[in-house]
C-alpha cells in the first residue's frame, strides 16, 4: 500500500502572516496547482482530508468521495492566529521558538501534540489497511506532513523541519506489512 500525502495548494495570505488552523481562501491558482498533483497520485484512491477549506476543495478533486480526519488539521498557533509574524514576541514566543517541540504556542500546541495526532491516525487508519492492499491520498498540511515522515524514518521531531514540503506537492510513504518507505518528497 502506497500513502500519497498531498499538501493543499498555495494560499490566499499574506506574507509573514502565522496561520495554521486559520481557515485561508486558497490562490487563485488552484486550477493549474492540481493538475500537477493529478500527475502523483493514483485515481480511485481512498482519500483522507483536513477539515480545512483548503485540503476539502482539493479533496473534492482527487477522489470522488473523500473522508474529514479532525487528526489530519494543521498545527494550532493559538492565539498567534493570523497574526503577522513580526508581531509575535516575549516570553512565550521565546520559549516557543526554542523549543517548539515541546512547548505550546499561548491556547495552542506543541509539535510533539500534533505528532501525537497523526500517530493515532497513522495506526488507526494506516496500519490497519497495510494489509488490505490499495492506496491511500491524505490531503493534509505541512506540519502533519512533517509528522508522518518522522514516523516513517524514526527522525528527532526536530529533524524532520529539515524537510521543506511545497505548496501542492507528494510524499509518498510506502507500507510493506508494518515496514515503512518514504518512496518521495515534494513530488510535483
Amino acid at each position: 500500500m502506497n500513502v500519497y500525502w498531498v499538501r493543499h495548494t498555495r494560499v490566499d495570505v499574506r506574507p509573514g502572516t502565522c496561520y495554521g488552523r486559520l481557515d485561508v481562501p486558497l490562490a487563485t491558482t488552484f486550477e493549474a496547482d492540481v493538475e500537477s498533483i493529478l500527475a502523483h497520485v493514483p485515481s480511485g484512491g481512498l482519500v483522507f482530508s483536513s477539515p480545512l477549506t483548503r485540503c476539502q476543495e482539493l479533496a473534492a478533486v482527487l477522489g470522488a468521495g473523500y473522508e474529514v480526519d479532525e487528526r489530519l488539521v494543521e498545527y494550532d498557533f493559538g492565539e498567534w492566529e493570523g497574526r503577522p509574524w513580526a508581531e509575535i514576541e516575549g516570553k512565550a514566543a521565546e520559549a516557543w521558538f526554542n523549543d517548539f517541540v515541546h512547548v505550546a504556542p499561548p491556547g495552542g500546541e506543541s509539535f510533539e501534540q500534533l505528532v501525537g495526532r497523526v500517530q493515532s491516525f497513522w495506526d488507526e487508519v494506516l496500519l490497519e489497511r497495510a494489509g488490505k492492499g490499495g492506496d491511500v491520498i491524505v490531503v493534509t498540511h505541512v506540519g502533519v506532513i512533517r509528522a508522518a515522515l518522522a514516523l516513517a524514518t524514526g527522525m528527532p521531531l526536530v529533524g524532520v523541519f529539515a524537510f521543506d514540503v511545497h505548496y501542492g506537492s507528494v510524499t509518498e510513504i510506502g507500507f510493506l506489512g508494518t515496514h515503512v518507505q518514504v518512496r518521495g518528497v515534494n513530488k510535483v
